[in-house]
């Protein structure tokens, strides 16, 4: 029997049972065939299929600057020194979310580069979109080559937030904001102009001071992608009131009292202070302020209240004067604020390990500056805290910078960005989160040159380790002159004499260069021919050809199967490891192990050897063991899993915006550079209650066993109670029964902040109030953001109202019937506005308690007189019945006595 090449060739023959042919996959088109020569004229072949391939040295995704709503863009996609083409399967991803894929019908069979294209189209909505490519070949499931992530913004052209046309009603001489509200991005430049021929430009704020008249002011907001217009009407009307002429005069002894004396209030939010002033000889009050001022006030008590707050300095102060002409003032300590409408982190391509590096992050529009801090994290660890010094008041635009320096250890480096106002505790700004590859020059992973002793004849694989950050491209030269490029791996075939081989790794950082001794010696014995030294699986060879004939079998029945010890296990990457392996059988002439890394020469006399490899670097060794028989040949293949633990597992939102109440949000949960893949487990949690478990899964079936990061995206409908919540990413990596309890990594908690519509804690009802008594209503909402609490009601001197935090009291004094009515108390956030109705009734007790007698107590008196008569009446009956008087009468004459008749009467 013998083998052939694809020209016919005959490469060698032998008359055993059984041949083979150390080959060399140098040839990109290589064929061979297997010949069974049963007589002179009769031969039997079975050819060999052989796919020779190439992974790709990058896959390299054009950057692109932004995305445009509601146009078409196409990414692309470049597969560099890739072969076979025709086996090349790439997929696209956006937000973790698959897009597309793409196979080629091309039959080169060399190392070409290949692109892909993805026609995307996005809107506003979308915010910033993250984008990969991946490519691998369908028979190398080891290997999945990926881009570097992109992320590119969505650009839409100015918009207004709202649509109608505003009206201002303002008192001639006062000072009023205008705020034009478009959204777009990038953000607009914006032009005010006035129809009284005044232009100001590039503010989204203009402040119109000592206004005098009426006027229309037309606000446009400009970007790259087109311009919008709003315009607003202000409406001038003449004072009605003047507030006290002589200026104000700081005096503590008769000092109005203020409630509350210090806030903070968001601008456009509903604001308002009460005033109460103690003393007695005063002859009036009131508030000043640029608006909101109520004029001289006969009353003891005063609220400033501004329904909008559109002012950044509002400059509020309660004034009281006295009898004697002397003022006094309390002026409030107000904070008027506005979140930023982003934080943006500047996209950085790659850190350079070793170089420093500053990366910027942008707080858009917020105010007050002096109140903000920006807080840096890399890999959720604190990086840096900044604060500002300017007391500008209105909306700025600020920056953050943070140098960084990393190592190749740090793989890749999520960073973020977030911002928040000192008083705002509710409102956290955070940044998109940013991945940046850490790049570094080439560097060997073995320092010393290595020598290998090999047999005259022998094939023998050398490898070039080489860490680097991108990939190096590799080039081998020998002292015997030759040159080989762009392999990592050199397979050398029937080697004869003793060479220096150089393996160079080159990248944009720099390159280094291994050295390999390959000393050659005669050979010893020509047993060894039959078995494997490149670590080919027996189970493929060879081919039974006819039933005639006996070739040597290759079987892993239990009768000579080589025992393993252990015969599945798992180990790091990067650990020892070792099995041993046991050969019962008497009969046999060899044993030995093949594998990626670490196999052993065939060995003649011993009954045990043993694989062993002091440090594992190869995510698939495939080891067996195999023995050669009389005329068969047994092989035990040993399980393995090499494992790699996650670098880091993160969870974060996509959107920098705060949760909302019955609204879908998305969390993702980032394991960093994990293996293997199929063995990941990843739970959802929230304040320890399971929510959600993953279970990786590869749609084509393919088992991917080199390290991989991926993204897992939970998304929760929040309620109000989950706000302050934890919610926590937990990644299981189960090992098998090797490894009984699975390797368990958690992420930091991700604390929830869940907005919610205001709701009052109490009902609507009823208050009976007695005429000239006192008596308070409160009103406490809850909400998030906290609501703005007012009340709307009857005016009059005696009503006080107080308000601080989520309560607002209303106090009536000496309750009068004009007190009488309805009190509303109005909850309103950014989510919603929710009323709540007291109906005030004023009861007079003096009328009530003559109205009382004459109804309850007559019906009573008058039933006591009836009975009092009848009882005086019987008594006076009793008296009468049955009884006589007896009178004496003075005269002479006697009264003489008769006897009694028998009638009964007297004679």
């Amino acid at each position: 029997m013998y083998w052939s090449d694809g020209t016919g060739q005959r490469i060698t023959e032998d008359e055993e049972t059984f041949i083979s042919w150390p080959l060399s996959a140098s040839d990109w088109d290589v064929k061979a065939s297997c010949t069974i020569k049963l007589n002179k004229s009769h031969e039997c072949s079975k050819d060999l299929k052989i796919t020779v391939y190439k992974r790709p040295d990058r896959v390299y995704l054009h950057p692109l600057e932004a995305l445009v709503e509601g146009r078409q863009h196409q990414l692309h996609c470049d597969i560099i020194n890739v072969a076979p083409v025709e086996n090349l399967t790439v997929r696209w991803y956006a937000n973790n979310t698959l897009m597309k894929t793409q196979s080629f019908k091309q039959t080169t069979k060399t190392p070409v580069n290949e692109s892909s294209t993805l026609p995307v189209t996005f809107r506003r909505d979308d915010s910033v979109v993250l984008f990969r490519c991946e490519a691998h070949l369908d028979f190398d499931s080891d290997a999945l080559v990926t881009s570097d992530l992109l992320f590119v913004p969505v650009h839409y052209a100015p918009e207004l937030n709202i649509i109608t046309n505003q009206v201002l009603h303002v008192q001639e001489g006062d000072n009023v904001t205008l705020e034009c509200e478009i959204d777009a991005n990038p953000p607009p430049e914006y032009q005010w102009t006035s129809d009284k021929g005044n232009v100001w430009d590039n503010t989204n704020k203009l402040t119109v001071t000592n206004i005098r008249v009426s006027a229309d002011y037309n606000c446009t907001g400009t970007n790259y992608l087109g311009s919008t217009t709003r315009q607003i009407h202000i409406n001038v009307t003449n004072v009605i009131m003047e507030t006290a002429a002589s200026a104000p005069v700081d005096d503590t002894d008769c000092s109005p009292t203020l409630t509350p004396s210090k806030l903070a209030v968001r601008f456009g939010d509903p604001v308002s202070i009460d005033c109460n002033v103690s003393a007695s000889n005063f002859e009036g009050m009131g508030w000043e302020a640029t608006t909101g001022g109520t004029g001289l006030l006969e009353s003891s008590f005063s609220t400033w209240r501004v329904d909008n707050l559109n002012v950044w300095d509002p400059k509020p102060s309660c004034y009281v004067t006295l009898l004697n002409g002397r003022q006094c003032v309390s002026k409030p300590s107000i904070t008027v604020y506005k979140r930023p409408d982003r934080v943006y982190l500047h996209p950085l391509e790659a850190l350079v390990e070793g170089r420093q590096h500053q990366l910027h992050c942008d707080i858009i529009n917020v105010a007050p500056v002096e109140n903000l801090t920006v807080r840096w994290y890399a890999n959720n660890t604190l990086m840096k805290t900044q604060s500002f010094n300017q007391t500008t008041k209105t909306p700025v635009n600020e920056s953050s910078t943070l140098p960084v320096t990393f190592r190749r250890d740090d793989s890749v480096v999520l960073f973020r960005c977030e911002a928040h106002l000192d008083f705002d505790s509710d409102a956290l700004v955070t940044s998109d989160l940013l991945f940046v590859p850490v790049h570094y020059a080439p560097e060997l992973n073995i320092i010393t040159n290595q020598v290998l002793k090999v047999q005259e004849g022998d094939n023998v694989i050398l490898e070039c380790k080489i860490d680097a950050n991108p990939p190096p491209e590799y080039q081998w030269t020998s002292d015997k002159g030759n040159v080989w490029d762009n392999t990592n791996k050199l397979t050398v075939t029937n080697i004869r004499v003793s060479a220096d081989y150089n393996c160079t790794g080159t990248n944009y950082l720099g390159s280094t260069t291994r050295q390999i001794h390959v000393y050659v010696t005669n050979v010893a014995t020509t047993t060894a021919a039959s078995a494997p030294v490149d670590g080919t699986v027996c189970g493929s060879l060879p081919v039974q050809l006819t039933s005639s004939m006996k070739p040597m079998e290759c079987v892993t029945d239990s009768d000579c199967s080589p025992i393993l010890t252990p015969s599945k296990l798992a180990v790091r990457f990067g650990d020892p490891v070792s099995i041993d392996c046991n050969i019962s059988a008497s009969n046999f002439k060899g044993m030995g192990w093949g594998a990626t890394t670490g196999g052993t020469v065939y060995l003649l006399s011993p009954r045990l050897s043993s694989w062993r490899v002091d440090k594992m670097e190869v995510w698939d060794p495939k080891p067996f063991c195999y023995v050669l028989l009389n005329e068969r040949r047994c092989v035990s293949e040993s399980s393995i899993t090499v494992y790699k633990t996650p670098d880091n597992v993160l969870i974060s939102a996509f959107s920098h915006k705060p949760m909302v109440e019955g609204t879908e949000y998305p969390l993702t949960c980032f394991i960093s550079s994990v293996a293997p893949l199929q063995n990941l487990t990843v739970r959802w949690y929230q304040s320890s209650k399971l929510l959600h478990t993953d279970v990786f899964y590869e749609a084509n079936g393919n088992v991917t066993k080199t390290p991989e990061s991926r993204a897992f995206t939970l998304r929760v409908v929040p309620e109000r109670g989950h706000d302050g919540t934890p919610f926590e990413c937990e990644v299981e990596l189960h090992l098998g029964q090797e490894v009984p309890k699975p390797l368990t990594f958690k992420s930091e908690p991700y604390i929830a902040v869940v907005h919610f519509a205001p709701t009052f804690t109490q009902g609507n009802h009823s208050e009976d109030i007695s005429l000239g008594g006192d008596v308070t209503i409160g009103c406490h909402a809850e909400g998030n953001p906290h609501p703005a609490i007012h009340w709307v009601y009857p005016p009059a001197d005696n009503v006080k109202e107080a308000t601080w935090g989520r309560q607002s009291n209303i106090t009536i004094q000496q309750a009068t019937s004009t007190n009488a009515g309805q009190y509303i108390c109005v909850a309103t956030n950014e989510l919603g506005k929710v009323t709540r109705l007291v109906t005030v009734a004023i009861k007079d007790e003096a009328a009530q308690s003559v109205l009382g007698f004459s109804w309850w107590y007559l019906p009573l008196i008058i039933i006591s007189v009836v009975i009092v008569l009848f009882a005086v009446t019987l008594l006076h009956c009793h008296r009468k019945h049955g009884r006589y008087s007896f009178m004496t009468v003075r005269t002479n004459e006697e009264i003489p006595l008769g006897t009694k008749s028998a009638a009964g009467g007297i004679h």
